[in-house]
């Protein structure tokens, strides 16, 4: 039951990464600094 816990929230926390990313690429696409950070 631990271990199922600990696989979810690991799985969840790695949806929210790529979550996160996607909508920083989306977002800031038009930003300056986001363009050198990319880079």
């Amino acid at each position: 039951m631990v271990v199922q816990a600990i696989l979810i929230y690991a799985l969840l926390g790695k949806l929210a990464d790529v979550l996160t990313r996607w909508l920083e690429r989306l977002c800031l696409q038009w930003h300056p600094a986001f363009q050198i950070m990319r880079d």
